[in-house]
């Protein structure tokens, strides 16, 4: 009898413990999910940083491209022959014709404002200072510099900036960027001399080994051969 009250007691003392535990216990049921929406935030701007700085990169990346093709091409077209007008409308023609060759971010091709994307300049060379000096203006006459800017920004009512894919779930839609590059025309004097005289011209033909020194030419003739036959001997 008294171990069967004992039993009962513990029963009953165990019944209370584990109800004591169950009230005191916290339900943290679905408490994850409130831990999983906060670091979806946090990851979502991890993953618009990421992708919207690469593609960023990558549209500057196609407009310096751009630029640099588009300044080359402008330049070839300085002449110091042709007039100014006649060298601004080629090289303007020239840089707009190959920068269209290029993608631009979402775009199948960079289009440039030729009236102010392509500036012509002078560059002379300071003997105080040993640097190059950059005048930029149509009135530097002649032409030997050009530069080729690639934008994409507001210019007045065109909105030309690159539109971003996660962007604007943090507030920014849009990004501007620039890229430039600089090209140089610097002729070069030439000169080629050509010595039609019998001692340049005759001795360098061996049918003229007869009529030229005689022995002299001979012997430095055969010198040569039997020098390259030993040579292709070794080989």
């Amino acid at each position: 009898m008294i171990r069967q009250r004992s039993s009962n007691m513990n029963s009953l003392i165990a019944f209370h413990s584990n109800l004591q535990h169950r009230v005191l216990r916290p339900n943290r049921r679905g408490a994850i999910v409130v831990l999983a929406a906060v670091m979806l935030v946090f990851l979502l701007g991890f993953v618009a940083f990421t992708v919207d700085v690469g593609y960023v990169q990558l549209t500057k990346t196609q407009l310096q491209a751009a630029a640099d093709a588009a300044a080359l091409a402008a330049a070839q077209e300085l002449s110091g022959t042709d007039t100014a007008e006649v060298v601004r409308t080629n090289a303007r023609a020239s840089a707009q014709s190959i920068a269209g060759l290029y993608r631009n971010g979402n775009l199948s091709s960079v289009t440039l404002n030729t009236s102010t994307d392509v500036i012509f300049g002078k560059m002379s060379w300071n003997a105080s200072t040993n640097t190059y000096t950059y005048l930029w203006g149509d009135n530097q006459t002649p032409y030997n510099v050009i530069k080729v800017l690639a934008n994409r920004t507001v210019n007045g009512s065109n909105d030309n900036r690159l539109p971003l894919l996660f962007g604007p779930a943090l507030g920014t839609s849009s990004a501007n960027m620039t890229a430039e590059s600089v090209a140089t025309f610097q002729p070069r004097d030439i000169m080629l001399v050509l010595d039609f005289s019998s001692s340049m011209n005759d001795d360098s033909s061996l049918g003229a080994i007869g009529i030229s020194d005689g022995p002299t030419s001979k012997a430095i003739y055969s010198r040569c051969i039997n020098s390259l036959v030993l040579r292709l001997t070794a080989t």
